[in-house]
């Protein structure tokens, strides 16, 4: 019988938090450049996860093997993209919020 891969989930929250510790530690040292680039290794499988996520994203760019540095424009233009895409969900969320309350409060 062929071995079954665990999926394990990951929460929104400690996806989060693993991404956040990255970024601090290429933050701290400064590595924002390519010839300021940095060993790193993932210590814990969320922070694999989203390291390779962060790589995919070309956030985190490889100078030489098992050296990475941190791309802001890229950052940036992510967390944008991210803000664009969330507004519309907190108008609706708000939108929804006042028609409900007007309703119970009439």
């Amino acid at each position: 019988m062929a071995e079954e891969t665990k999926v394990v989930p990951i929460s929104a929250a400690s996806a989060a938090r693993a991404r956040r510790r990255i970024a601090d530690h290429f933050f701290a040292l400064q590595a924002f450049e390519p010839d300021k680039a940095i060993e790193f290794a993932p210590q814990t499988p969320d922070e694999l996860r989203q390291f390779d996520q962060l790589r995919a994203d070309g956030v985190i760019r490889q100078q030489v093997p098992g050296h990475y540095w941190f791309d802001l424009d890229v950052h940036q233009a992510a967390k944008k993209r991210r803000g664009r895409r969330i507004l519309p969900i907190i108008a609706t969320v708000l939108l929804v919020l006042v028609w409900a309350w007007a309703l119970f409060y009439r």
